[in-house]
């Protein structure tokens, strides 16, 4: 299992889950373990205070709370961008909604969308013309 931070988070870096073996070749033979650099102490501890207040270790239900109405957010705007003929991609119940634009006229709309939320276009410089979102 892998995954970041960045988002999650709102944090650097990320994570490996995997065996012994699979853990050993990657440190062996990744290009990241001989240039790139841990993560720093702050943001170590923003990740960990993220997980203690998710888990509920800081004596409240803030965590809890939080990430229902992070699904009820993420429902209700992809719900609202379906409404408007936008094709989304995910899964219902993740708070990442890709939208694909096709039309690179379509870009505008992303404006619109880092107005109210946090958006990353994919344009066809990064991806195929057929799959911008």
């Amino acid at each position: 299992m892998m995954g970041t931070f960045t988002k999650s988070f709102g944090a650097a870096g990320g994570y490996i889950a995997a065996s012994q073996a699979v853990i050993d070749a990657l440190r062996t033979h990744s290009h990241s373990n001989g240039y790139a650099t841990s993560m720093s102490p702050p943001v170590v501890q923003q990740v960990l205070t993220s997980m203690r207040i998710i888990m509920g270790q800081d004596g409240t239900n803030d965590g809890t709370r939080r990430i229902k109405q992070l699904a009820e957010n993420a429902r209700y705007f992809r719900q609202g961008i379906k409404k408007l003929g936008f094709i989304v991609y995910g899964n219902d119940a993740s708070p990442i909604v890709p939208v694909l634009i096709f039309l690179p006229a379509k870009v505008a709309c992303v404006e619109l969308f880092a107005s109210i939320s946090v958006t990353t276009a994919l344009l066809h410089v990064n991806v195929a013309l057929w799959a911008e979102r």
